[in-house]
């Protein structure tokens, strides 16, 4: 999670923010305990997902690459989601908004997922 402030906004509210965020995080260390105790359980923020990734071989077993399945982590933009939602932010980048194939402001994909291996 990568979170980005203007400089005059810590400068303004820095204690607010920490505040802010020791209460998110808070949240999720108590969501996911109810998770880890309770598979069954749901969170506001946390839920659980099955994923799983395979080693898969060339022919040559030389070229190696890991087949990752994390559909089930996806979410789907839906019509009560605030305006900005980043629903399918792009695993495995350094740069969710160039490489993410959806955008809170446009109504259809633009590109295929595509992954570095």
């Amino acid at each position: 999670m990568s979170v980005v402030f203007a400089r005059d906004a810590i400068l303004t509210s820095h204690k607010e923010i920490s505040d802010q965020f020791k209460r998110l995080l808070l949240k999720i260390e108590t969501e996911t305990e109810l998770i880890q105790k309770d598979n069954l359980s749901r969170g506001e923020l946390i839920d659980s997902a099955r994923v799983g990734a395979i080693l898969r071989s060339g022919s040559d077993n030389k070229h190696r690459w890991w087949d990752i399945e994390d559909e089930k982590m996806k979410c789907e933009f839906g019509e009560n989601d605030p305006p900005k939602y980043w629903g399918e932010i792009g695993l495995y980048t350094d740069d969710f908004i160039a490489s993410s194939n959806k955008y809170p402001w446009m109504p259809s994909s633009i590109s295929k997922d595509e992954f570095p291996f």
